[in-house]
């Protein structure tokens, strides 16, 4: 099951108009985007640059990745073209090549921590923990708490941090994010992923028990397997009924994916009916 959720945060799409003011294994990714920043103008044509931010503040990701991408051609040493340029791959699926926008833009601008933080995402989604630590770390430390990019990075930070099993770590990172912010429930989450991964099943029932309206299908699934390793057969049979129920009543989640969940916990509830 996907359950480790990568969270990139609020990114900001770079302009060069300074009168605007200005985003377990196989992750969920989120781009919001909130403001347009913008920058000093790296060199003289700068026109697709700021054609390409506009698109991508209006969702057009794909029309803007084909702007930006004559946009880096024209403006070679322009750090923000390159970081647009990231944002827009990123946004369409094309990860590999965004990682290398990204290390690009870092390249020419090396205190740009959204640029890291976008490159230690990339990182995390093709299964590189250990280079997205890295990125995210970096990210950390060239900002403050009060930056937007500040809890996205963290929160990404404890994933990797979480797929290279150190969790305590992990758990730090996430109990921080969740002190900032008490109403998400995505660390919570996250934290009874790591107590699940620790096979901590008491105290991954009570994280799960905190997150589960925000995720009531994956809450219900990991519930239903701490309750079958710990041998509460009743427990375990009604989460994973209600995972089955939720799962079937779905209109998000695409059938071969739907096809897969299924079949987990099937395999759970066959797990179940061993007991004795």
């Amino acid at each position: 099951m996907k359950i480790d959720k990568i969270r990139p945060g609020v990114f900001a799409f770079f302009m060069f108009i300074s009168s605007l003011s200005c985003a377990i294994d196989n992750p969920m990714i989120e781009l919001p985007a909130s403001t347009i920043k913008p920058a000093s103008p790296a060199t003289s044509s700068l026109d697709l640059v700021n054609k390409g931010a506009i698109l991508l503040n209006q969702g057009k990701s794909i029309e803007a990745e084909k702007i930006l991408s004559d946009a880096v051609k024209n403006n070679p040493v322009s750090p923000e073209a390159f970081y647009n340029y990231a944002l827009a791959l990123s946004f369409n699926g094309n990860v590999i090549e965004a990682a290398s926008a990204s290390q690009k833009a870092i390249e020419l601008k090396k205190d740009f921590p959204a640029a890291r933080l976008l490159l230690g995402t990339s990182y995390l989604t093709t299964g590189k923990p250990l280079e997205a630590l890295k990125a995210f770390s970096a990210a950390l430390s060239q900002i403050d708490n009060d930056n937007v990019c500040y809890l996205p990075a963290l929160f990404n930070k404890a994933v990797a941090l979480g797929k290279l099993e150190k969790y305590t770590e992990a758990e730090a990172c996430f109990a921080e994010v969740l002190a900032s912010n008490p109403d998400d429930p995505a660390p919570a989450f996250q934290i009874g992923v790591l107590k699940i991964k620790q096979k901590k099943w008491d105290q991954a029932l009570e994280w799960l028990d905190a997150s589960k309206s925000a995720f009531p299908l994956e809450a219900a699934i990991l519930s239903g397997k701490a309750n079958v390793e710990m041998g509460n057969k009743e427990l375990a049979a009604e989460h994973l009924e209600k995972a089955k129920v939720i799962l079937m009543d779905s209109s998000v989640l695409a059938a071969d994916v739907k096809v897969s969940i299924a079949s987990e916990v099937e395999n759970l509830q066959k797990k179940l009916a061993d007991l004795k």
